[in-house]
């Protein structure tokens, strides 16, 4: 069972630091064969916690089930006192999902340094200041995770970044964004939509209001998923 354990935590842990479309759904897989083993396991709660919920922010897929998963895992490490890097990701996370932008930054600042190049945590800042209305910040930290990140991180910072820029009327440079998006994934629902309203959009806060199903909680509430 311990080799299970170990094995199936490196795993966890190997995965979450990857940067493509499908490393957080890997990463929250290996952690629950930990927790299966080991109930209170706090690294692998926290994993998994923080895993099931960027996913869902990332590109929406099976939203409301991963969210329950995440806010119901740091429920049970809150019950055992289990604190930890990835679990205080988990419940800023959580903040954002709830549009509570203040907290969330609350909870990520002291994991990430003004030099930081995480470019996960980069765009986990991006979201947080997303959600709290603060457009400018959030281009800074979609412009970092941009210059530190790859593949699917980069995506979704390009995407952010591009939301960011739509609400603060800099159509070109969303609409560049954008379409920056889409070179690297022409399948990218969010960056279509987006491209087609940037130059559409007034300046009194514009906002994608003809989204995808997948993609239609976004602007209000919380981060437009990535996809």
């Amino acid at each position: 069972v311990q080799n299970t354990i170990n094995e199936e935590l490196a795993k966890a842990k190997t995965e979450l630091s990857k940067a493509d479309i499908g490393h957080w759904d890997r990463a929250a897989t290996a952690a629950a064969i930990v927790i299966e083993a080991d109930p209170k396991h706090p690294e692998a709660l926290g994993i998994f916690a923080e895993a099931r919920l960027a996913s869902a922010l990332a590109n929406g897929i099976d939203y409301n089930a991963k969210v329950s998963q995440g806010r119901a895992t740091i429920t049970k490490g809150l019950e055992g006192s289990i604190a930890g890097p990835n679990m205080l990701r988990a419940q800023a996370l959580n903040a954002i999902t709830q549009g509570i932008g203040e907290r969330a930054l609350e909870l990520l600042k002291p994991q990430v340094p003004p030099d930081s190049k995480d470019p996960s945590l980069l765009l986990y800042m991006g979201w947080a200041y997303t959600v709290g209305s603060d457009t400018a910040s959030a281009t800074k930290m979609f412009d970092a995770a941009i210059a530190n990140g790859s593949d699917y991180l980069k995506v979704c910072a390009l995407y952010g970044r591009g939301q960011a820029k739509l609400e603060q009327a800099d159509l070109e440079g969303a609409s560049t964004d954008f379409k920056a998006v889409l070179a690297i994934d022409k399948e990218h629902i969010g960056a279509q939509v987006g491209t087609a309203a940037a130059p559409t959009a007034t300046t009194s806060r514009p906002r994608v209001t003809a989204l995808h199903p997948r993609c239609a909680r976004a602007i209000r509430h919380r981060p437009a998923p990535c996809r």
